[in-house]
């Protein structure tokens, strides 16, 4: 069979950033942490405590700057992926991975799904796992077979 289209990812920290709040229910995070800061600030101004509301700064900040070092930890822990290139070639009915010298075959109907941002492709096979495509890295037909296997 014929390969229809290949392109590559290089896995750097940014593109895991960039994975981590795609598949994420991060917005979700940021909605309850702004909820609970007016909920402290609503109870310091009913109560009068001056308190609540470092409370209602602090807490969210701490709470960002924890999800942050999160991320930056789980990314310290697969050290063969820094800033590794994974190749795909793209078939009719299935893709390749291909890294370092093993590859991975999956087809299409096996995806749990795709999402699509501004700059990249997720091709997921779980809530939590996936394949990041860069966009522009992408020859020129490749976004729109994506999108027809969705």
């Amino acid at each position: 069979m014929d390969c229809l289209y290949e392109t590559f990812t290089v896995f750097s920290f940014d593109e895991y950033k960039k994975f981590v709040d795609a598949t994420s229910k991060r917005k979700q995070s940021n909605i309850l942490l702004a909820v609970v800061s007016l909920f402290l600030i609503i109870v310091g101004i009913v109560q009068k405590t001056p308190i609540m509301f470092v409370l209602a700064v602090i807490y969210p900040v701490l709470m960002l700057f924890s999800q942050k070092k999160g991320m930056e930890r789980a990314y310290k822990n697969i050290p063969a992926m820094h800033d590794a290139r994974v190749d795909f070639r793209f078939y009719d009915d299935h893709f390749v991975k291909v890294f370092g010298e093993s590859e991975e075959q999956l087809e299409y109907e096996k995806l749990y799904k795709i999402i699509e941002t501004e700059t990249n492709f997720y091709l997921m096979i779980s809530k939590t796992q996936g394949f990041v495509l860069v966009k522009n890295n992408m020859p020129e037909g490749l976004v729109e077979f994506i999108k027809t296997i969705q």
